[in-house]
């Protein structure tokens, strides 16, 4: 049964739910305020690191375009630091099949130009305002806004919403691959206790495979030194000096260069879950997904995996629906990704967890050096965004 469906947002839960819904003989129409050149002409917008697992819906749409290219990460390196000494350095394999990062202004960009040029879907470039939403949602069978933070038209659930401001100061750059670099196939993860933490991830820019680095810092911590927003090079400047705590990443990437005056990212993040319905002025009601309703920090690397399991949940209950999409089955699409193992509940639960993480969960890893199953489990539960309860236990 073919379905007319209206996408606000061109985000990665945005995208891959259109072209999964075109794969599926829908009729799409996407619309988003920036173009694909403004994606690939602007500021980076976020890092990630896709695991494998949710590589394959991508895959499935047919949007594996850098699977040839991008850094194939099979590794991951999970490190402690304190007063510049490693108290833990354990790293493995990740557990189903190596995860990829591609930088989402080349992403974002080459999937919205797909969209725009498949059969049955239409893209325009353009913000929607409530009564534009209205207008959409009287022409369409169903209206999804992805947009981040919803336009302001979904509630905060305050049930479930544990913050009411940032966690952690954030910054990100990308930068070139040092000479002679190892662990390009490695994601690496150092934490270091009272300042906060530190993302090494490798992946694939404009200039080819790069370092996307992460650092998530602890507010009025040691390392909280980026809240005037500078400027690329002189955010990188503040990071390489930080990077002294953690010894070993100083080593290998301070003498390295940014990939492009762009490559840099600072802000913060309010983590916030809010209601998925919003029922607008005609009594019409359109469904939020995305960042649109759940919101974490990027500390587990959720915010891409999250997007990917909901625009695949979504689709595919959109595809097997056969009567009208009112607030109800709405609500209940997205209860069934909330619970799901590895959905909205579990992927928040564990970013709130590692935000201010129990001593306990410190020291038991700080403990479980020669301890294998531990740290297995530990990294596992990132990986998977399962299991949240373990963190938690003693």
């Amino acid at each position: 049964m073919t379905r007319s469906v209206a996408i606000v947002g061109g985000g990665v839960a945005g995208l891959l739910t259109g072209h999964l819904l075109q794969r599926d003989g829908h009729r799409v129409t996407l619309l988003s305020g920036q173009r694909p050149d403004d994606l690939r002409n602007g500021p980076i917008i976020s890092t990630q690191c896709v695991f494998g697992p949710r590589l394959r819906p991508e895959r499935g749409a047919g949007l594996a375009f850098w699977d040839d290219t991008a850094p194939v990460i099979a590794n991951g390196r999970l490190s402690i630091w304190l007063e510049e000494q490693c108290v833990l350095d354990w790293s493995d394999a990740l557990l189903d099949s190596p995860a990829q990062s591609v930088d989402h202004r080349m992403k974002l960009a080459t999937w919205m130009e797909a969209l725009g040029a498949a059969d049955g879907a239409t893209v325009h470039h353009r913000t929607v305002d409530r009564s534009a939403l209205d207008a959409l949602a009287a022409e369409h069978d169903l209206v999804l806004v992805t947009t981040g933070r919803g336009g302001g038209l979904f509630r905060r659930n305050d049930e479930l919403s544990q913050h009411t401001e940032p966690q952690r100061q954030i910054a990100a750059v990308y930068l070139r691959v040092p000479d002679g670099a190892d662990d390009i196939d490695t994601v690496r993860w150092s934490i270091v206790p009272g300042a906060g933490e530190l993302l090494v991830v490798p992946a694939l820019t404009f200039t080819g495979p790069c370092h996307a680095v992460v650092v998530e810092a602890l507010p009025g911590g040691p390392w909280d030194v980026w809240r005037d927003r500078p400027q690329a090079g002189e955010l990188w400047k503040r990071i390489r000096e930080l990077l002294r705590d953690v010894p070993r990443e100083h080593e290998a990437l301070a003498g390295t260069t940014l990939t492009d005056d762009r490559a840099a990212l600072s802000g913060a993040i309010t983590p916030v879950v809010r209601h998925p319905v919003a029922v607008l002025p005609s009594g019409r009601a359109v469904l939020g997904l995305g960042d649109a309703v759940v919101t974490n920090d990027p500390l587990t690397a959720s915010g891409a995996n999250s997007a990917v399991t909901a625009a695949a949940m979504h689709a595919a209950a959109i595809t097997e629906h056969t009567g009208a999409f009112d607030a109800e089955w709405m609500q209940r699409t997205h209860d069934a990704w909330w619970t799901a193992p590895g959905g909205g509940r579990d992927s928040t639960a564990i970013a709130n967890t590692l935000l201010n993480p129990p001593p306990q969960l410190l020291e038991r890893l700080m403990n479980s050096a020669n301890d294998h199953a531990t740290l297995r489990k530990f990294t596992g539960i990132i990986e998977t965004a399962e299991d949240p309860d373990w963190l938690l236990s003693t």
